[in-house]
């Protein structure tokens, strides 16, 4: 049995994401009930919610009305995952390549 761990649902949707992309998982197949999962990563219905919601932003997961959450037929060409944090704070501007910083071009 896994465990989520403090990381929550980012941690359940990597697990998942890894199984799917090693073809654990068939694609077309019907994705785990969220009972299963909670049980499996003892973890919260919320959790388990947002780990699918993350799968399903990122293209691992197609929700068809009425009947389910189901794995995608392939893998997205490049999953859109989220920004590392850090890397865009607030007031932290990047510089590009010729732009004028002061009295200097930076390069």
């Amino acid at each position: 049995m896994q465990r989520a761990g403090s990381n929550g649902y980012h941690q359940i949707g990597a697990v998942l994401r890894r199984e799917w992309l090693r073809g654990t998982w068939q694609a077309g197949r019907q994705c785990p009930s969220h009972a299963e999962l909670q049980r499996r990563f003892q973890s919260t219905e919320v959790t388990i919610q947002r780990a699918m919601h993350l799968l399903a932003r990122q293209g691992f997961i197609e929700t068809h009305l009425r009947r389910g959450r189901f794995l995608a037929a392939r893998a997205p060409v490049r999953p859109r995952l989220p920004r590392p944090p850090g890397r865009y704070r607030a007031g932290v501007v990047p510089v590009q390549p010729g732009a004028v910083c002061g009295s200097r071009r930076a390069e």
